[in-house]
């Protein structure tokens, strides 16, 4: 479970810098 919540959390660290980089 842990490894999975990790993977999960840098997927959506990985989204959300992505938005960031599209909108500048």
């Amino acid at each position: 479970r842990n490894k999975r919540d990790k993977e999960k959390k840098e997927k959506e660290k990985k989204k959300k810098t992505r938005r960031k980089r599209n909108k500048i």
